[in-house]
């Protein structure tokens, strides 16, 4: 949900429902873009899987495309964890979030981080 609109159940934009600003915990712009289609997914998925190590990637990628499934998901009382990037000094936690994480999600405004 965000202050331009929902998805429902079904992923499709309602917009009839919105959130009020002072709310909004991320400000998002996806339900003004496009979807991507197979074509599109296809062109980018090489540079998407070599941008880092491949265990690190896919995890990422997979939570993230994860939280479009959310509302089924809870609706069969199956919870969804949070997302925890761990690792050393520079070994690439700010460019996952940076290059794979705010572009799917559309985000606006920055990121969210935690200390």
């Amino acid at each position: 949900m965000t202050e331009h609109g929902a998805l429902n159940f079904e992923g499709k934009a309602t917009l009839d429902i919105a959130m009020q600003n002072q709310y909004a915990e991320l400000n998002t712009n996806i339900l003004k873009n496009d979807v991507i289609t197979k074509e599109e997914l296809l062109e980018v998925a090489p540079y998407l899987f070599k941008f880092s190590i491949l265990k690190n990637t896919a995890a990422i990628l997979g939570y993230v495309c994860g939280l479009f499934l959310k509302e089924k998901l809870k609706r069969s009382k199956i919870k969804y964890n949070h997302l925890l990037i761990e690792g050393e000094s520079s070994s690439g936690k700010s460019s996952a979030v940076k290059y794979i994480i705010t572009p799917i999600l559309c985000m606006e405004n920055g990121i969210l981080n935690a200390a």
